[in-house]
């Protein structure tokens, strides 16, 4: 029996099936993400009486892809903050002060 029909007489086609379907879900996972993958495939034979067994192990590798990193600032006791906690706040101003007037230039 030739490889291409063993494997797909394993488990009476079941595992050429998982395998066509590993195979595809990889291909896709590295069209997407550019990143690499696998597909392992361990054929264990061992005796049974006066028959061969044949255990089949598969391992796939799927990339996935990378998620977006963010920056943060340290803080004391392992916090992490948007803003530098060590910067000095200032104070926004959104009306001018009774005691402040506006100056107009020539031009207006």
């Amino acid at each position: 029996m030739d490889f291409a029909d063993f494997i797909t007489d394993l488990a009476h086609g079941r595992v050429h099936q998982q395998l066509g379907e590993a195979m595809q879900r990889i291909v896709s996972a590295v069209e997407d993400t550019g990143a690499e993958g696998s597909l392992t495939i361990k054929l264990k034979v061992t005796m049974d009486g006066v028959c061969a067994k044949v255990d089949v192990d598969a391992k796939e590798k799927i990339p996935r892809e990378k998620m977006p990193g963010s920056m943060f600032f340290f803080g004391q006791n392992g916090s992490l903050h948007r803003e530098d906690p060590r910067q000095l706040k200032l104070k926004a101003i959104d009306d001018p002060q009774p005691n402040m007037r506006v100056v107009k230039g020539e031009d207006e």
